[in-house]
């Protein structure tokens, strides 16, 4: 008798021996979950996992608590353990997949989550769970890269289930071919698609998939506009209602409560909405340099943190410019700004800018706004050279954003001197234009975010040099 028939002889019998019911659900944990199912429901778990097995790419939307991830992780330990794994027989037969989606013996997969933090926290224990005793750990608890092996009956292959973070970048997704790969929440911006695009060569030997399981709370992005609009790479969409799901709580439902409609499409329903208040996720904080806040006392520079300058230039308007100095934790220091309003030549600007330098400062790089050509050549004329900086607004802002976001140690990327006030007054107040829907922000006191802008995207340039 099969795994099957024996946990359906079981449930018949109303389970006479519930302790072989406790050890098979210990030694096969993954046959024991049920995807849940809504057949009035746009799309329910089940379908939403069969779309994942059969879509070259799938992103499935969702709200809170809609079981996008959880179904995404089961069908991750599935495609490592392979189909004529009895427990994974088990799980496709019972919860009527098609079976022949998932290829026989073991093999590798990725299961990504946005940093090692989020790794550690959301994906580690969960898959552990679904492994049960025939999983083996490496730097299960570490930050970083870590990796489960999971061994099968009578076979000496191992299946392998990668832990690895979109923040670690392309590069570290390269290296191996895999039958899938599964992300939890949405790449973002030019990293975003750069891990995207290289997992796409990974899983291609083999034909294998792609998943995307998010909550799309970052506006109109690329994930829109290339996956679900335009069906780039053979992606499909899959969406959930939160409230569709029959486990979840009932008071759940007071949480989408006074909730605007943008609000209530994205966190419930999973659907795409122009962004709408705060451009950048500003956090005070204490001034702590080691704490999550962005906001930072100001310290002594060490001498061989490699300095820049992002330039924003105006006569009618301020003209700032921002120093930023990169620490050795890739932290970006904005430590010293320039902003002035005075209508005066860019020649006068300059001077200003030059005399709060130190002598000799040592400057690796600056960055000015390219529609600025006379501002650069009369700064260049004072010795302070300005390159073009890259003006792509959405793609800086993603980058900013990324620094902005706390990462596995509980720190942002970004920290700003509390000298720099004018900064530290217009970052937290930019907010989206809500007359655009192409997601630009309102023009208004944005000169030192624009700075910012062209100072980070030049340093990350800079930095993958």
């Amino acid at each position: 008798m099969d795994l099957v028939d024996q946990i359906r002889e079981l449930r018949q019998a109303q389970a006479r021996d519930l302790r072989h019911l406790a050890r098979l659900e210990r030694s096969h944990p993954l046959a024991f979950q049920t995807l849940w199912v809504a057949p009035a429901a746009g799309c329910d778990q089940r379908r939403a996992v069969i779309g994942a097995m059969t879509s070259d790419v799938a992103v499935v939307l969702g709200g809170w608590r809609s079981g996008k991830s959880a179904g995404l992780k089961q069908l991750n330990v599935a495609a490592a353990m392979g189909s004529d794994h009895p427990a994974v027989r088990a799980w496709l037969e019972l919860n009527d997949l098609p079976r022949f989606e998932i290829p026989d013996g073991p093999q590798q997969t990725y299961l990504i989550a946005q940093s090692s933090g989020d790794s550690i926290r959301y994906h580690r224990d969960d898959i552990d769970r679904l492994v049960g005793s025939a999983g083996t750990w490496y730097n299960r608890n570490g930050k970083g890269e870590a990796l489960l092996t999971i061994s099968r009956p009578c076979c000496r292959a191992l299946g392998k289930i990668w832990f690895k973070s979109v923040d670690q970048g392309r590069r570290a997704m390269q290296g191996i071919s895999i039958r899938r790969a599964d992300i939890d929440e949405e790449p973002l911006g030019v990293d975003g698609y750069g891990v995207f695009d290289e997992l796409r060569a990974r899983v291609a030997d083999q034909g294998g998939k792609i998943g995307i399981a998010m909550v799309p709370m970052e506006g109109i992005t690329w994930v829109h506009d290339r996956l679900v609009s335009a069906g780039e790479f053979g992606a499909k969409p899959f969406e959930l209602d939160s409230l569709d799901n029959p486990h979840l709580p009932r008071t759940f439902e007071t949480l989408f409560q006074g909730m605007s409609d943008d609000e209530l499409a994205q966190r419930r329903f999973g659907k795409f909405r122009s962004r709408t208040g705060a451009v950048y996720p500003w956090v005070a904080g204490t001034g702590d340099r080691w704490g999550p806040g962005h906001l930072c006392e100001d310290f002594d520079i060490p001498p061989d943190w490699p300095r820049f300058r992002g330039a924003d230039f105006g006569l009618v308007n301020a003209t700032c410019v921002l120093w930023g100095a990169l620490g050795d934790d890739d932290t970006l220091y904005i430590y010293r700004e320039y902003y002035e309003r005075d209508g005066k030549s860019y020649g006068w600007h300059a001077e200003q800018v030059a005399a709060l330098e130190e002598p000799g400062e040592p400057i690796e790089f600056s960055w000015g706004d390219p529609a600025a050509r006379e501002a650069r050549d009369e700064f260049a004329e004072a010795d302070l050279d300005f390159a073009n900086a890259d003006n792509d607004v959405k793609g800086g802002i993603d980058r900013v954003r990324d620094r902005m976001r706390l990462r596995g140690d509980n720190r942002p990327r970004l920290k700003v001197f509390r000298s720099c006030s004018n900064l530290v007054r217009e970052l937290p107040a930019l907010s989206w234009d809500p007359k655009r829907r192409d997601e630009v922000p309102i023009k208004r006191d944005d000169h030192a975010p624009d700075a910012l802008r062209y100072l980070v995207q030049g340093v990350d340039a800079w930095s993958s040099m």
